[in-house]
């Protein structure tokens, strides 16, 4: 926990899904591993879902660009990150 980045850039090839833990205050190290992420493969889309995996925050998978965008306060404070990409 809290090593993703580092864990992320052990990686030399895409898998086709990425789960990890993002806490609400560590937003910005959730971007870094995303772009980490982006660095060796397409992200085709990505959700999240609250800690006890009760439902999806977004009704819709979204882009990498649109989730960076999102606002800190939207996500509860600790979260779990899905990420599809193409492999």
């Amino acid at each position: 926990e809290g090593f993703e980045v580092e864990v992320f850039k052990g990686l030399n090839q895409p898998l086709p899904v990425v789960y990890f833990e993002m806490n609400a205050n560590e937003h910005d190290r959730a971007i870094q591993a995303l772009a980490r992420l982006s660095e060796i493969g397409t992200i085709q889309r990505l959700n999240v879902t609250d800690i006890d995996h009760q439902g999806w925050l977004f009704d819709e998978w979204i882009g990498y660009d649109e989730f960076v965008a999102q606002e800190v306060e939207r996500f509860p404070r600790t979260t779990n990150v899905v990420v599809k990409m193409a492999c």
